[in-house]
């Protein structure tokens, strides 16, 4: 039964013109937001992870995502929205570390191509604390835009 609901999903997306790898970029992007919303309740706030990179474009970032996971096990990379300069954006972090110098260490070790990112350390805290700006700035554009239409 499942086999046969992915198979039509694939044909769907077939139909579309979208390649069958485009299509799994897509929902394993959405897997791994689904995935770092369940890892975020989960860690205690001192937890760290190493961001890699944010992104605008979501095509652009599943590219990222492709050659990230060619270096790091898909479920080490955790993947959250936000904004960056008052447009919506996509965060990468990889690992889950439970203190500062377990997660410098995994930093100073990542490949080339990852440390070409540009990475920085972060806590679940302060992840939390950038979804929950980003989540109040979506509902007050919303209230602002609703307030601003004339029925």
């Amino acid at each position: 039964m499942a086999a046969a609901a992915l198979q039509g999903t694939t044909r769907a997306a077939e139909d579309r013109g979208e390649t069958r790898s485009e299509t799994e970029l897509e929902s394993g992007l959405e897997a791994r937001i689904a995935a770092t919303r369940q890892w975020l309740a989960s860690e205690p706030p001192g937890t760290y992870s190493i961001q890699l990179l944010g992104s605008e474009n979501s095509e652009q970032l599943k590219r990222h995502l492709k050659v990230i996971s060619k270096s790091i096990e898909i479920n080490k990379i955790f993947v959250y929205r936000t904004n960056r300069k008052a447009k919506p954006s996509l965060t990468v972090c990889i690992g889950s570390f439970n203190d500062h110098g377990a997660a410098k260490e995994a930093l100073q070790t990542l490949p080339a191509s990852l440390k070409a990112f540009r990475p920085i350390l972060r806590t679940v805290q302060g992840i939390q604390g950038e979804i929950k700006r980003h989540e109040s700035a979506v509902a007050a554009a919303g209230k602002r835009e609703f307030v601003g239409r004339v029925e």
